[in-house]
């Protein structure tokens, strides 16, 4: 109710928004009304209100809040894009979790190299000191790197990065039954979701594998993503 009563007011005109905009800059409002105000107003596709709300925004990714630091990230994210690359990046050291996965996606999002290499980091830091935390994080990581799509970082491509975590990662190897930094299940359905999006014939063989998988919540998205990759293949070939 109070993101249509938004909407509404928004579509009366200028004069209406720019009343939301005070209602941001008092910081008076309850943290839902207020997320729903950043919400609607980072949806709004137009360039006469692009610096006044980037101007708010800004102000609300260091609020004490956790929940509107969040949502001022995601609607960040979709007015300035990659403009707001330096408030994404130090937002990878926030204190609350979900912020922090924010702004994971807004990184991958904006396809930002610097994000994308730093995310990189991240992955091989938390394989050697693993918690439930990191792991949700891990996982966010996986799928910002298949929206940012096939690029290249440090020489190599995203593909062939998320192919050495599995093959390093991915199934326990029988020479290293003590292994201890295998992937968990979220993070390697995410993986297999991320390979389906941008995989090539390079990922194929090892898809494949992951599919004949049993009994395991990801085998699904490994025969999917190895469908979605065999479809490629057989149409760049025709």
């Amino acid at each position: 109710m109070r993101k249509n009563a938004c909407e509404a007011l928004i579509q009366i005109g200028p004069v209406a928004a720019m009343h939301l905009l005070k209602e941001l800059e008092r910081q008076q409002t309850s943290v839902e009304t207020t997320c729903d105000i950043l919400r609607v107003l980072g949806e709004i596709k137009s360039e006469q209100w692009k610096a006044p709300l980037s101007k708010v925004l800004r102000q609300y990714v260091s609020h004490d809040r956790p929940r509107l630091r969040e949502q001022a990230l995601h609607s960040l994210c979709q007015i300035e894009g990659l403009g707001g690359e330096e408030t994404f990046l130090r937002s990878l050291n926030d204190p609350d979790l979900e912020v922090r996965k924010r702004a994971v996606w807004c990184l991958g999002m904006t396809k930002s190299l610097r994000g994308l290499d730093r995310m990189m980091e991240m992955i091989s830091q938390i394989s050697t000191s693993s918690s439930p935390q990191l792991e949700q994080l891990e996982t966010q990581i996986y799928h910002a790197l298949g929206i940012s799509g096939n690029l290249a970082i440090g020489g190599r491509t995203i593909e062939q990065l998320l192919l050495d975590v599995l093959e390093k990662r991915g199934l326990k190897q029988w020479w290293n039954p003590f292994q201890k930094n295998l992937l968990n299940e979220s993070s390697l359905g995410a993986i297999c979701d991320a390979l389906g999006k941008i995989g090539t014939k390079e990922s194929f063989k090892i898809l494949g594998r992951l599919a004949k998988a049993r009994d395991i919540s990801w085998a699904p998205k490994a025969k999917e993503a190895f469908k979605r990759v065999e479809d490629r293949i057989n149409l760049s070939k025709s």
